[in-house]
């Protein structure tokens, strides 16, 4: 019998030309791993959301066909500040054995052991409000697999972690044991073990693909890529060769200008603290310069998000900060959405041509849709297309492809390029460090709210200059400089002859 099962599976939301998901079957053993994989918005958060019930019990939709779950279901939603509502992080994680009837003073005693096992022990005490995408997607991880529920849903969960607790993460929801574990996921590089099984969907919502990961990774990659899935550096070696797997961009690569441009925007000194007193970020330096891309690294809680703010102008910062107005874009982009529709969101405050924009971010099917009842991938995509169409010189972006798929990822990192080719500057968060050696500039690198190393990405992504803060480079960038090659894939005299400055 399956613990998790679905046949002839049809979700169709109100006012969508289109169902979301089509005649999908899965089914998963007890103990099983399971990964679901397809393009953004193909449907993937959709699938989870019906398996935990949310669709339709509680958001509305025609569901046809047959779907079963056996025994407790834990679901850790693609937002994880969605599923935090209590004070403190140790009530969120006492929270779920307190509503099964487990006394409180044992159910208290249970969270500590909880948090440690994903990464978190540092957090317990902490108001969720304060806690960073990052942080809070732990939080949320660690309050559903204290419960041992029989089956655990878990959409996009290290999406908005630093790598080495990516990987962490990855490993400990793969290894759950008895409970059978349904996973969607873009990023498949991390070293955590993938899923036994695997369902792709393409874009319309219908499985193209399934069976043995081992089997269907390699045997259609072609399809995956196509769909564009991210694949594993093997998988990319096996069916390119590895010289054109290490060459080739992981999502996109930019040509750099030879030279910068004025700066646009100087922070000196910028600090932000908490009303209690604790400084979130401490004496940064910051110069943004037209044609340029920034990119701020570092581990969970290190301070990046309240740093984009603080240069935004979004939160109130001690120090000096001038220059051209800044365009930000949040972690989580339903914050700032105001408009009724997707078009009447990017209109507001727009100086350039909406559809245009629209078009540019693979939007306009979706124009006349609620920003609310997009995939997290497509809100991801609309919060930058108003960033752009605002027309400001400088836009601040806040892990602008998390939750992305290859190809979403590259539309937004190609918009990126036009921006800065044209003059602009752009400064962002990620944890995705190939994304950084492809595209940035310069890097920064925090720690505990201080500047802790920058630089040129060949000087910065090694382990040596990123180990001492808890970080770790990817299998990329690692086997690039083992081939000789520049942190962006290309050749040490190919990136010479571009006049590039480190």
């Amino acid at each position: 019998m399956s613990a998790v099962s679905a046949r002839g599976l049809t979700v169709h939301f109100p006012r969508r030309t289109h169902a979301s998901l089509r005649d999908v079957r899965l089914a998963v053993p007890p103990g099983g791993q399971h990964l679901l994989l397809g393009p953004s918005g193909a449907g993937k958060s959709t699938l989870l959301r019906v398996l935990a019930g949310v669709v339709p019990d509680t958001v509305h939709a025609a569901v046809t066909g047959s779907v079963s779950t056996s025994g407790p279901v834990g679901y850790v939603q693609q937002n994880p500040h969605d599923a935090l509502c209590l004070p403190d992080v140790d009530a969120e994680v006492a929270f779920v054995l307190e509503c099964a009837g487990v006394p409180t003073a044992e159910a208290r005693a249970r969270v500590p052991a909880a948090l440690a096992a994903v990464g978190a022990g540092h957090l317990r005490g902490r108001d969720p409000a304060t806690l960073s995408g990052g942080e809070a997607q732990r939080v949320a991880l660690a309050a559903v697999l204290v419960g041992d529920p029989d089956v655990v849903l878990v959409d996009e969960p290290t999406a908005m972690l630093d790598p080495r607790a990516a990987r962490a993460v990855a490993d400990l929801v793969t290894r759950r044991g008895r409970a059978a574990v349904v996973l969607a996921e873009h990023r498949l590089d991390l070293g955590a073990p993938l899923p036994a099984t695997v369902t792709v969907l393409d874009a319309a919502g219908q499985v193209v693909a399934d069976g043995r990961t081992a089997t269907v990774l390699p045997q259609a990659h072609a399809l995956l890529e196509a769909q564009g899935c991210w694949l594993p550096l093997s998988i990319l070696a096996a069916a390119h060769g590895r010289p054109a797997a290490l060459a080739r961009p992981h999502t996109y690569r930019r040509v750099r200008q030879p030279l910068p441009g004025p700066e646009l925007v100087v922070a000196v000194g910028l600090g932000v603290r908490t009303p209690d007193g604790v400084d979130l970020v401490r004496d940064v330096d910051l110069g943004l310069r037209a044609g340029t891309v920034t990119a701020i690294i570092g581990p969970n809680g290190a301070g990046k998000s309240t740093l984009l703010r603080a240069v935004s102008g979004v939160v109130r910062a001690t120090g000096t900060l001038r220059g051209s107005p800044v365009a930000y874009v949040a972690q989580d982009p339903e914050h700032q959405f105001l408009g009724r529709t997707a078009r009447a969101d990017v209109a507001l405050g727009a100086t350039d041509d909406v559809s245009a924009v629209l078009a540019t971010f693979d939007l306009t099917e979706h124009a006349d849709h609620d920003p609310f009842r997009l995939s997290g991938g497509e809100q991801r995509r609309l919060a930058l297309a108003g960033a752009v169409a605002s027309g400001r010189d400088v836009i601040a972006l806040d892990e602008p492809t998390s939750g992305l798929d290859r190809r979403h990822g590259r539309d937004v990192l190609a918009a990126i390029d036009r921006h800065v080719a044209e003059g602009g500057a752009v400064v962002l968060t990620t944890h995705d460090l190939a994304l950084v050696a492809e595209n940035a500039d310069e890097v920064v690198v925090l720690h505990e709210g201080r500047l802790v190393a920058r630089g040129a990405p060949d000087d910065v992504l090694h382990d040596a200059a990123l180990r001492p803060y808890g970080l770790a480079v990817p299998e990329l960038l690692v086997a690039r400089r083992d081939a000789g090659l520049r942190a962006d894939g290309t050749s040490a005299h190919h990136r010479a002859a571009t006049g590039v400055r480190s």
